[in-house]
Parts: structure tokens; sequence; C-alpha cells
């Protein structure tokens, strides 16, 4: 057990390992969403593609991210911290980086490939619009936060699309607010706690004043929250198992059980913005999201109930 410990502490500090930002591949999860509220999330002929989708989303997203790095080499130096990150401070050299993000890339879009045309274009558009974001994008205020989700909306139609499953408009638009609303997040945390050297090294943050970023957080947490209220009152499964049926008096036999996952999504999101003001995190998303032990209870939760609401109620 200590010697697995040992080689997995050597993997992670590795500084090839770092540069690839594993844990960001926490949003190619979103390719899920199309097949998970479609109810076959646990048919293979549909799980199966889309966990070779997410796999191919997981190296052009490393690719670009990389290649985002590269870009902000002399921006990252200034920044307190990332600086530390590989290829700014100097562990991964731009030669080894250039190669690993053309590599990455080439590979990803010929897996792509191989698998369906349409699903090859949304990638080669999500390696284009990613590659934009970091040449010119990011350093206009309000585009650069709406590239980001944009990157979302082509996840989740990636997944629809390789899956040959509809998915509803409501929770396509929840998911690019959810997106809006977490990168303005981060937008906010580099504004308020980091120092001047890191204002200093993106000049779009000077664009944020702390009371815009507050307004934005404001709008996209209550968009978020009212387009997934409407999806699950639109979409949500009214038939029960035979037994509830009998059970429950006859007003409810037919209710609209998702819409019991919306309290639960209203807490993860005020949780998060409780992060956000109180805690002072918000600069790494998907730290806060793997490390806070309530997020992560929360967001568990609420997986655990469409899975049982979706799949498993109407079986009882």
């Amino acid at each position: 057990m200590t010697s697995l410990v040992l080689k997995l502490l050597k993997i992670h500090n590795n500084p090839y390992y770092k540069v690839l930002r594993v844990r960001q591949w926490l949003k190619n999860g979103s390719l899920f969403l199309a097949i998970l509220f479609a109810g076959r999330l646990f048919e293979p002929e549909y799980f199966k593609p889309v966990l070779l989708g997410v796999a191919v989303f997981c190296i052009l997203s490393s690719g670009t991210y990389i290649l985002n790095d590269i870009v902000d080499l002399e921006s990252d130096q200034k920044h307190p911290l990332k600086k530390n990150r590989p290829i700014a401070s100097g562990k991964v050299s731009i030669g080894s980086a250039q190669f690993l993000s053309i590599a990455l890339i080439t590979a990803g879009l010929g897996t792509a490939l191989m698998m369906d045309n349409g699903f090859f274009m949304v990638c080669a558009l999500y390696v284009l619009t990613m590659a934009a974001y970091s040449l010119f994008l990011k350093q206009i205020p309000v585009i650069d936060v709406l590239t980001v989700a944009f990157g979302f909306f082509l996840r989740v139609f990636a997944g629809s699309f390789i899956a040959g499953t509809p998915i509803s408009a409501l929770l396509v638009l929840t998911t690019i607010f959810t997106a809006l609303f977490i990168s303005f997040a981060k937008r906010r945390a580099e504004v308020t706690l980091l120092s001047d050297s890191a204002s200093q090294s993106r000049l779009v943050l000077k664009d944020y004043p702390v009371e815009l970023v507050d307004k934005y957080l404001t709008l996209t947490f209550g968009a978020a929250f009212i387009t997934y209220s409407f999806y699950t009152y639109q979409a949500g499964p009214r038939t029960t198992g035979k037994i509830l049926e009998l059970l429950l008096p006859q007003t409810l036999t037919r209710p609209n059980w998702l819409m019991l996952t919306i309290p639960v999504v209203f807490y993860a999101l005020s949780r998060y913005m409780y992060l956000i003001y109180e805690k002072r995190e918000g600069e790494s998303p998907e730290n806060i999201i793997l490390t806070d032990k309530t997020l992560l209870g929360t967001s568990a939760l609420w997986l655990a109930m469409i899975v049982f609401l979706l799949y498993g109620l109407p079986l009882i």
C-alpha cells in the first residue's frame, strides 16, 4: 500500500502530469448529461460511445490547456500562483510543451474523425474556440467568460450528438448559466483575493470591478436555478411503480418527481456562493468541487436522486 501511495504521489508531482491539468477533466463529465436525463445511462450502446467521447475531450482539453499556458508564459510568470505552473516555472520546456500540445490535439481529432464525422466537427470547433480564447478572446471582458460557457455547450452537444440522443434546450441553458456563474466566481476571486501582480498579469481583470462581477454572479445564479427548475417541471417523470401508486393518495400518484431535486440544486449553488464570499475561494473551481466535502456530498446526493428518480422509481 505504501509503495502504491508513493507511486501515485510521484505521478501527481510529475510536471508533465501537472501540465495536463487532469483535475479539469471533471468538466468533460458534462458529455453524459444527454444520456443521463434520457434514461440511457446504463445501456452499453449509449454509454460506451459517450465514455470514449469523454476520453477524446480529455485529450483535446489538455492539449488546449497546454497551448493556453504557452501563450500566457510571460503573464503567468508574473502571477503569484500561476508562476508555479510547469511551463511558467521552466520545469517543462517550451519545445516539449509545443510538441505535447500538437500531439494531443492531433490524436484527439484523429480519434474523433474515426468515431463520427459530426462528432469530429464539434471537437474541431471546440479546439478552434479554445485556441481563439487563448490567443485573444480571453482579453475581452465578458466575451472571455462567454467563451468558457460555450465550451461547456459544445461538451453537452457532443455527448448528445455521439449518442444520438436529443437534449432539452432548458438543460443546455442550465449548463451554460452554471458555467457562467462559476466563471464569474473565478473572476471575482482573481480580482479580490490576489495581489496587484495578478491584475498586471491579466489586464482584462481591470475591466471587472467587484460590484459589476457581484451583479453578474447574482444574475447567473438566478438564471441557472430558474432554467433548471423549469426543466424539471417540464421533463420530470410523472409515472411511479405500482406499489407507490397503491400507497400514495390519488392526487400524488403522478407528481413531477424530478422537481424534488430543486432544493438540492439551490443549496449547491448557495454553497458555492458561500465559499466565494466567506471562505475566499473560487480561483480554482475544480479544487472547490473536489475538496469541499459539503459541496461534494451535495453533488453526490443530487446525482443519486437523479438516478433513483429516473431509473429506480418506475420499478418500485
